[in-house]
This record gives C-alpha cells, structure tokens and sequence, in this order.
C-alpha cells in the first residue's frame, strides 16, 4: 500500500539580498542528527497515543505501527518526511489526508458497503478467533479456525461512542511545535560551532 506523508524542510534562512544562508556539510549532518532524534520521538508519540486512543475488539494496531519517518539532505538544507501506512481506517480517524470527518469528535455512525446490497469482510483479530458456521434452518454446524465475518452493516462506535479526537492531527500540531524549537537549538548550536 502506498504511504501517505508529511514532512519539514530545514534550510538556512534568508540574507538581506534574499539568497540563503547555505550550511555546509559538517553543519548538515548535525542538524540531520538532531532532525533523527525529534522525529523518532515524535514518531513513538504518535504510535502510543493512537495505540491509547483507537481501541476497539477489532482494533489490531497496524496503523500505530505503520508510521515511520525518514531524514535526509537535499540540497542546501535537511528534509524529514513522516509517512502513515495508507490503510482504509486512516481516513475515518483524522482529518488530515484527506479523511471523511473534518470535525471531532464524532459519535457512532454505520457502516454499509459500496455498492449496496454487497458484504462487509471483517477479519477476526486473530487466528485463534473462531467462525461458526450455520447449516440448514439456521443450526450452526461447527466452526472454522481464523477467516472472516461477513455483515450487510456495521454501527461504528456502539460501545466506545465514536472518536473522540482527532489525535495524528493534534499531535502533528503539538510535535510540529517542539520539533521547530529542537531544529532552532540545533542551528544555534551549529552555528556557535561555525564561529567559534
């Protein structure tokens, strides 16, 4: 699946000709250091805050652990991308990338499958989770490890009552901040390295 990302760009800032200030390789790399250890903790506080906030019996967690990060330069500054594993639940809890809900919290809502008339396939959780099978005159006739259940419609948030934040958009937000004062102090610090 394609991942969907985001990103900063640290770059020097503008003289007063308007041409940028370039870093050089040594500065780059230290800024590139700095850029790996905010994205890994922004990264760790993304995937424990989704793991608390987005619980559900069918909850598996893989959008948690499908947000990864990457640093590198380019040019004349320091790129840091984030990127969320593209997976069809991304786009009912955040608003960001194109998400069905542009306002939180959102109470329970039901889902139906496209075209109408069609079944929902809900994995099991698990492979020790268990299908019953149903016979003639509506008997179950035993059970099948593993597989799926299908459905005509699914009540979303029957007993956890909806989403109650949008949380990769707040902490994209809450992180956006501290990683703009973390690159600031790195600058600083190279640039005391530069003169000194």
């Amino acid at each position: 699946m394609p991942n969907a990302g985001l990103g900063f760009r640290i770059r020097g800032a503008e003289d007063a000709q308007g041409k940028i200030q370039q870093f050089g390789p040594a500065a780059l790399r230290q800024i590139r250091a700095a850029a790996k250890s905010r994205a890994s903790q922004t990264v760790a506080n993304m995937q424990s805050q989704m793991d608390r906030e987005y619980t559900s019996a069918w909850a598996t967690g893989m959008l948690a652990r499908g947000v990864t990060y990457k640093t590198f330069v380019r040019g004349d500054g320091v790129d840091v991308k984030f990127y969320i594993q593209d997976r069809r639940e991304l786009r009912y809890v955040t608003a960001l990338l194109g998400g069905h809900f542009k306002q939180f919290p959102v109470g329970p809502f039901l889902i139906r499958p496209i075209p109408p008339g069609k079944a929902l396939k809900i994995p099991f959780p698990n492979s020790m989770a268990r299908r019953f099978i149903q016979g003639e005159g509506g008997k179950l006739g035993g059970s099948r490890p593993g597989g799926a259940i299908l459905v005509k419609e699914v009540l979303w948030g029957k007993r956890s009552g909806g989403f109650p934040r949008d949380v990769i958009s707040e902490v994209i937000q809450q992180e956006g901040a501290l990683f703009v004062a973390d690159m600031e102090q790195a600058v600083q610090g190279v640039i005391v390295d530069m003169t000194s």
